[in-house]
């Protein structure tokens, strides 16, 4: 039987404190975007009119074009830029610790994140790889991990290709796979902000598939060739999953198309099984409301080789997240 995988977004935190990404980054432009700017650009996000991760860059630039006439040398310029971004990833690492010690202190029926942790923990289930977009280490906690430690094979400092942190459990290593980074105590580098972070993550994703990593490492594209769909014998990164023999359960993730990585990875699994170069895909399930209408997302995912599964409560409420994890734990999907 294939090895179970989560794929989780930030829809389990909005459970317990509604904070959405689109309050956060309107707390960006309170304290980052110029004053005259700040009511247009908090429109913007009400209304949907520009993706997130543009608008970051948005609030970023305007920040310093404020400063820029106190910049006398060129080479200031780039310190100048490098700090501000500083400030603006550490204002969402204040936030995302808030939020931990809010979620942490609501631990009543609708703790989801324990109720996933039971779910990891089970010894029938063996979920044994949890994947996150969230920066924050509430459910890596909730499951019993209390170490930090950078498992991946390749240490990175500012992307999240191999990071993982690994939790011994009853002979069981489980391992929490950060793509998006983590919001840890000493550093705010990981964290995986804005369309120049998104876009030079598909170059890391493609040169992890078709180039030699690190000289050790033969890249994904030949060891699928050589050895296949079911004996994908080592994960390296966090990408293996898509193309290896592993059932990934997508939770509480909107998955926007600015995700141009997710989005970019799923297109490449789609074309591979069209052309005939891998035998089958795996399996790939993306939970959503019925009463979610974003029937374009739907329609691609769908198209893109991703079986939907609709759950008849709204996707805020834990009773969404309650049956998910019903299904799963029962081995039965479809209700």
């Amino acid at each position: 039987m294939s090895e179970e995988v989560l794929l989780i977004g930030n829809g389990i935190n909005n459970v317990t404190n509604k904070i959405t990404w689109k309050n956060l980054m309107k707390g960006l432009v309170d304290n980052f975007a110029p004053a005259e700017r700040r009511e247009s650009l908090k429109s913007d996000i009400d209304n949907d009119k520009k993706p997130l991760p543009i608008l970051y860059e948005e609030i970023l630039f305007s920040s310093f074009k404020e400063q820029e006439n106190n910049i006398i040398r060129k080479k200031d310029s780039k310190n100048t830029i490098i700090k501000l971004e500083t400030k603006m990833k550490n204002f969402i690492k204040e936030k995302i610790n808030n939020i931990e010690k809010e979620i942490k202190g609501k631990n009543g029926k609708d703790n989801i994140h324990g109720m996933i942790s039971e779910l990891v923990l089970d010894k029938d289930k063996k979920i044994n790889n949890i994947l996150t977009t969230n920066y924050d280490k509430i459910l890596d906690e909730a499951v019993g991990l209390s170490e930090f430690k950078n498992k991946g094979i390749i240490k990175e400092k500012s992307h999240n290709l191999f990071r993982n942190y690994e939790y011994n459990y009853n002979s069981r290593i489980i391992k929490f796979w950060h793509i998006h980074g983590i919001a840890t105590d000493k550093s705010v580098d990981s964290i995986c902000l804005g369309y120049d972070r998104y876009g030079r993550y598909i170059q890391k994703v493609m040169n992890y598939i078709f180039k030699k990593i690190d000289n050790r490492y033969v890249p994904l594209n030949c060891r699928l060739k050589d050895r296949g769909y079911n004996s994908l014998d080592k994960i390296i990164s966090w990408v293996d999953f898509f193309f290896a023999n592993y059932i990934i359960y997508i939770i509480g993730l909107s998955l926007d198309l600015q995700e141009m990585h997710l989005w970019w990875l799923l297109t490449y699994r789609k074309r591979r099984h069209l052309q005939n170069r891998i035998s089958k895909e795996n399996k790939v399930y993306y939970f959503c409301s019925s009463e979610d209408r974003y029937d374009v997302k739907l329609n691609l995912l769908e198209n893109f080789g991703v079986d939907l599964v609709k759950i008849d409560e709204p996707y805020d409420d834990s009773k969404y997240y309650k049956e998910i994890i019903r299904r799963i734990k029962e081995n039965k999907i479809y209700g």
